[in-house]
């Protein structure tokens, strides 16, 4: 993953402890918790299929689900749309 890529980590509102490149990825340590930061490769519809299947898990009643966490721009794109 490139520096350009880590620039987007300031578009989230948490706040980075530490940071620990994985593989594949990036593993950071944030005040909310323990997250991998992944570049994107797939197209949108792959993703937002995946959220809605999570959040659905999420709402039947696992609280401990994996899912993604929105950037600031995304919020603001799917506002406006």
């Amino acid at each position: 993953m490139n520096e350009k890529s880590l620039e987007c980590l300031k578009f989230y509102d948490m706040q980075i402890k530490k940071m620990v490149k994985g593989r594949g990825g990036v593993i950071l340590f944030t005040d909310r918790g323990c997250r991998l930061f992944l570049e994107c490769t797939r197209n949108d519809g792959f993703y937002y299929r995946d959220d809605a299947v999570t959040n659905a898990v999420r709402e039947a009643g696992f609280n401990r689900v994996d899912t993604y966490v929105r950037g600031w721009a995304q919020i603001c794109y799917e506002e406006m749309v």
